[in-house]
């Protein structure tokens, strides 16, 4: 037992990741009812949002609002995005590539555009980076991609018509503001005005903001394994779609690491540009692209999870 609970604690994240799999797996046996399979998705899921802000009211209570700030990696970051996005829509209007990569570019175009994870700070904090910049970061690619992608989207979206910008920003905003601003400004509110309850929070916080995101972790996990055996592709392709994902994962932390060697800021601008806010990806992906480019996003959260495991293993990766 001594020797195990170490080994959990270093690959706690891969370990979080195999209890998903195994989870999927034995509901996939227990539930063979589509509605009481559909019925423990539902509340599986609804989970999330909850767990999701407890672990950044906890993280963000660690943080002091003046290192909030913008940093040069922060414009880097948004060009490289916003750039990225042009690229991946040019490649789907014009480059007459077969149809089956379809998904491919739309799951590439969800990727750059979609916001850091919600647990980049977490993740940051944990690397040994800055926090502080982390969490502005978050705050404003969520801000830019709920300007960006009902901008853009609509361009290659499957049923453009139905689509307006206000609509579109309304659906984004309402899941990124309560589970990112709110817990920030709930923190803020009582570091100001309750100090001796947030000094409490600060000290009660610690680690547990990482067990929170590992437990959405295994959540997540088994929802992307609920999306690969949906049979949208045939088994080859599928696996292609996967390591193409795995490609674009390193990309994105290797651009985000330069990024960040340019102000002395390498771990968390690798963290805010490699990690994705995948929940929200799949979902804007599976409803207004191709389903086929959720399983790239999906690959994607397994990857940059894998990945932020071996960093936090092997320090020489950071």
């Amino acid at each position: 037992m001594p020797k195990i609970i170490p080994f959990i604690k270093k690959w706690l994240l891969v370990v979080a990741m195999s209890l998903g799999v195994v989870g999927y797996f034995v509901a996939d046996v227990l539930f063979v009812e589509p509605v009481s399979r559909q019925a423990v998705v539902h509340w599986v899921t609804s989970l999330l949002p909850y767990l999701l802000f407890m672990m950044l009211f906890l993280e963000f209570s660690k943080i002091n609002p003046r290192d909030l700030f913008p940093k040069k990696w922060l414009i880097y970051s948004f060009i490289y995005q916003f750039g990225g996005g042009l690229a991946m829509i040019a490649v789907l209007l014009w480059a007459g590539l077969p149809t089956w990569t379809n998904g491919l570019w739309e799951g590439t175009l969800v990727c750059l555009l979609c916001p850091t994870a919600t647990a980049v700070a977490v993740m940051s904090a944990k690397l040994g980076g800055k926090a502080a910049s982390a969490t502005t970061y978050a705050v404003l690619s969520s801000l830019f991609a709920a300007l960006l992608i009902p901008a853009l989207f609509p361009i290659v979206a499957q049923d453009s018509a139905e689509l307006t910008f206000w609509t579109l920003f309304r659906k984004i905003f309402a899941k990124v503001f309560p589970v990112i601003i709110v817990p920030l400004l709930l923190s803020f509110l009582m570091r100001e005005f309750t100090p001796s309850a947030h000094r409490w929070v600060a000290r009660f916080a610690k680690d547990k903001s990482f067990y929170l995101w590992s437990f959405c972790v295994m959540i997540n996990t088994a929802q992307v394994l609920r999306i690969i055996f949906m049979g949208l592709l045939d088994g080859y392709t599928t696996l292609f779609y996967c390591f193409f994902a795995a490609g674009l994962c390193f990309l994105n932390f290797w651009v985000g690491k330069k990024f960040g060697d340019t102000c002395d800021d390498r771990l968390s601008a690798g963290q805010s540009l490699g990690q994705k806010n995948t929940i929200l990806a799949i979902w804007v992906a599976m409803t207004f692209l191709h389903p086929t480019s959720g399983i790239v996003m999906g690959a994607y959260m397994i990857w940059q999870n894998l990945f932020n495991s071996l960093q936090l293993s092997y320090p020489k990766l950071r």
